[in-house]
């Protein structure tokens, strides 16, 4: 399955909406996220967990596990504040598409660079 940065980001956005005492499951997402399919919102919960952006929870639904989202970790939030921008998050993705690179630390590390280029030029 391929991870879709543009899931990863909107999973990232509506956990960090949700009240600290909502349930976050597959509903929840899908009724936030209608533009993505369960299983890619699914795997991008899971891939965000491997990578140390989530904690997750098994919720025990018919025939099947599917993961809800306990909480936000730091790096998800530095990752939120990072690509949060509409306009940033297009450059990132056209600086990703160009160097035809889309993992989590790259888009991460291209997000550095613009966060940083946008702050040295307010500076200037």
């Amino acid at each position: 399955m391929k991870l879709d940065m543009d899931c990863v980001r909107q999973t990232l956005l509506a956990v960090e909406s949700a009240a600290v005492d909502d349930r976050i499951t597959m509903d929840f997402f899908c009724k936030k996220m209608p533009s993505f399919e369960e299983s890619e919102i699914e795997y991008a919960c899971l891939k965000l967990e491997e990578g140390g952006y989530l904690v997750l929870e098994t919720v025990p639904m018919t025939q099947q596990i599917l993961p809800g989202v306990k909480l936000v970790l730091f790096a998800g939030h530095e990752f939120l504040e990072k690509t949060r921008d509409d306009k940033h998050w297009a450059e990132i993705k056209k600086v990703g598409s160009a160097v035809r690179v889309f993992s989590l630390e790259a888009i991460k590390s291209i997000a550095e660079g613009i966060s940083g280029a946008a702050i040295s030029k307010h500076f200037s």
